[in-house]
């Protein structure tokens, strides 16, 4: 056996030292990421709360930049991406928001919710067919959803079924009695010339919100359809007063 050198020693010494070395920062390093992967999830949430919170207060902006950074912490955090898409929404950032409701999909395909806001969106880009289908998948996975039947009605009726589309906004008013709802069946009844029904709609729309302009100019063409011109008369003449206050509010502003 060949007696070790001081040379060999010293590299001995120097293997197990780099070894040690290479050992402890491993462990470091595995800390490190343990930590990181305990706190980025809190973070996320509260950044996510702080931007559902700006969201909810209208800021918009604030509350995109709130919710990208949710997003940069948990890639995978599907409400982020559905709440950065309605704030996208909000600021008419339409391709913005698609793409934000297509990544919440992609985490959750079985969302109703977010297949209906992204059926506005593209109602807001007049992409009928694929705001029709998206609302469809909707109704399929919660039929008692309000929005998606009007959202499909809106579809529907832009493409040329006027019919299939009363059928929606009927059903979404069953559902919930709204203004928007009672509003689109009143359309869609206008368009079919079935002026008397679309005067009830009307009627309600006034009723649930005196303020509006639209539901007196909108019965005044049914009321003039069915021969009531005093009516019409009067419902454009509080159309217009209407228009006047609205214009009158904004300039004061």
């Amino acid at each position: 056996m060949v007696p070790a050198t001081a040379e060999d020693l010293r590299r001995e010494h120097l293997r197990r030292a780099l070894a040690l070395l290479g050992g402890l920062l491993l462990v470091v390093l595995l800390a490190g990421w343990i930590y990181k992967t305990s706190v980025d999830p809190i973070n996320a949430r509260r950044a996510f709360e702080q931007g559902a919170r700006q969201f909810e207060e209208d800021q918009y902006q604030d509350a995109i930049l709130s919710l990208s950074g949710a997003i940069n912490l948990k890639a995978d955090f599907a409400d982020a991406y559905r709440v950065r898409g309605k704030a996208h929404y909000a600021m008419l950032d339409l391709e913005d928001a698609i793409r934000d409701f297509s990544a919440a999909l992609r985490l959750r395909p079985s969302d109703a919710d977010t297949l209906a806001d992204r059926a506005l969106a593209y109602l807001g880009q007049s992409d009928y067919k694929d705001a029709e289908e998206d609302a469809a998948r909707a109704i399929q996975l919660n039929p008692k959803l309000p929005r998606a039947y009007n959202f499909r009605g809106v579809a529907l009726r832009a493409r040329g079924d006027a019919r299939g589309a009363l059928a929606d906004f009927d059903r979404a008013a069953e559902l919930l009695p709204s203004i928007d709802n009672y509003f689109q069946r009143g359309a869609t009844y206008q368009m079919l010339g079935q002026h008397r029904k679309a005067i009830a709609d009307f009627t309600a729309v006034i009723e649930m919100d005196p303020g509006r302009a639209d539901p007196y100019f909108a019965r005044a063409k049914s009321y003039r359809a069915v021969g009531d011109y005093k009516a019409a008369h009067d419902d454009l003449s509080e159309a217009t007063r209407k228009d006047q206050d609205h214009v009158r509010t904004l300039n004061l502003r």
